[in-house]
């Protein structure tokens, strides 16, 4: 995994999506325990994925399959880390 800055909040988090994948059309939204990351399509969010705070500094993503079901991503990381492996897999 990387060993890049801390991301510490959801606008970091955010920025690092939006600059990983080279556009501002990914928004991420709080919503309880989970991160949304949405992507805005005719200026509608779409939720593809989410991140989870399983514990302090570590979280699990997963995304939306084609029936509406929650899929996990293969590792845990640090939001940096999942950020990551969010835009190589998704």
């Amino acid at each position: 995994m990387s060993t890049s800055k801390t991301i510490t909040n959801t606008a970091e988090f955010e920025a690092k999506f939006q600059a990983l994948l080279g556009h501002d059309r990914i928004v991420i939204r709080p919503y309880g325990h989970h991160l949304l990351i949405q992507l805005v399509v005719e200026k509608k969010p779409e939720t593809i994925a989410r991140v989870t705070k399983i514990k302090p500094n570590l979280y699990q993503a997963s995304y939306r399959t084609h029936s509406g079901r929650w899929e996990q991503l293969p590792r845990e990381g640090n939001l940096s880390d999942i950020c990551e492996l969010a835009v190589d897999l998704l």
